[in-house]
């Protein structure tokens, strides 16, 4: 699946995810995004059930969560156990276009290099 025109939020300059979100930037080596658990508010902490990580890697079930993040945090109605593209199409039901969620361009010409397509797949 080629990267979409646009990304939902946001196309980010650098070599890599690190590199794009560096030390700089991110120092804490923040998630880039969480997908929290909005049934859970209630009891407390929400709980993360998706992440992707500094490097984009996308963990579903959350691996290690961060104490924030670089780019946000976006909601689900989905308890534990649903897929990935569940997840990512209830935290983004505004993406009808089915745009990337995220997109890594290149520093010297904007190139896509990597990106996060609508169904938190990593490419």
């Amino acid at each position: 699946m080629p990267s979409t025109a646009n990304a939902m939020l946001g196309r980010f300059q650098g070599s890599s995810w690190a590199a794009a979100f560096g030390t700089n930037s991110n120092p804490q080596n923040l998630d880039l995004i969480q997908i929290v658990d909005e049934g859970d508010l209630s009891v407390g902490a929400p709980v993360v059930r998706v992440n992707v990580t500094s490097t984009g890697v996308v963990n579903n079930p959350a691996v290690n969560p961060t104490n924030g993040t670089n780019v946000g945090v976006f909601y689900t109605r989905l308890g534990q156990g649903a897929s990935t593209a569940s997840y990512f199409a209830d935290a983004f039901t505004d993406n009808p276009a089915q745009q990337d969620i995220l997109q890594l361009a290149s520093p010297s010409g904007g190139n896509i290099l990597n990106y996060i397509d609508y169904q938190g797949v990593s490419h």
